[in-house]
């Protein structure tokens, strides 16, 4: 480029235009773009909006079109936590509880995915509900698959204590890993809920968390046993 770049200019451009073609060519995937266009409709949508912007706009601005594309599709899609009620069955398995089985004094929320500004008045909404329900007293926050969190996400940990305390609730804490457990005390949650309801992950034990959340619950019912419902996060 440096001895004999201006020679260049000699090239036919149709010869180089042709160059751009066969190179074209060979970046193409078929699979690639096949999976693209079958795996999901966010992906479909993306690929398409993004190609079409590429034979219409300037390159550079289909490039950012695509992008922004991706971002928003991303955000709608974790920004739409779904739980879904569990419980035991008569066989003593974890499955889904019907909608004609009362409630029971217990519930552990599973949070899973990323917890951030963008899912939190959903999952606050949700959480909410679960909390007027009459039947349910302590609820369970199990973070331990949660990512992400922001503080959007302590703030609005902080406002679900608030609001349980006001119905005659309680909220726990169980599944704190370490990253985790710095930013819940940055943001003081832990003088907020009490050093003593929330409970770090022990790698050895994945569920000795959850069960001392148990323990702590079936305390402040004033029981030693207590039914227990799962909230998990909606494969779908």
């Amino acid at each position: 480029v440096l001895l004999i770049g201006g020679t260049i200019q000699y090239v036919p451009k149709a010869s180089l235009a042709a160059l751009v073609i066969l190179v074209g060519i060979g970046v193409i995937n078929w699979r690639n773009i096949k999976s693209f266009l079958l795996v999901s409709r966010s992906d479909a949508a993306t690929f398409l909006l993004t190609f079409t912007s590429g034979l219409l706009l300037p390159l550079d601005k289909a490039i950012y079109i695509g992008i922004g594309i991706s971002i928003i599709l991303f955000l709608r899609k974790v920004g739409q936590p779904q739980l879904v009620e569990y419980d035991f069955n008569e066989r003593g398995e974890l499955a889904e509880r019907p909608a004609t089985k009362p409630r029971d004094a217990i519930s552990i929320v599973h949070v899973e995915g990323d917890l951030f500004f963008g899912s939190i008045d959903i999952f606050q909404d949700q959480v909410r509900a679960l909390v007027r329900s009459p039947e349910i007293k302590v609820i369970i926050l199990r973070l331990l698959n949660a990512h992400h969190i922001d503080a959007s996400a302590t703030l609005a940990i902080r406002e679900l204590n608030r609001f349980a305390k006001s119905q005659g609730r309680h909220v726990l804490i169980s599944g704190i890993r370490e990253d985790m457990r710095v930013i819940l005390e940055r943001a003081r949650i832990h003088k907020a809920i009490g050093e003593d309801r929330m409970f770090d992950y022990t790698p050895e034990n994945v569920t000795l968390s959850t069960r001392n959340a148990l323990r702590c619950a079936q305390e402040l019912l004033g029981s030693d046993k207590a039914d227990i419902v799962f909230y998990a996060k909606d494969k779908k």
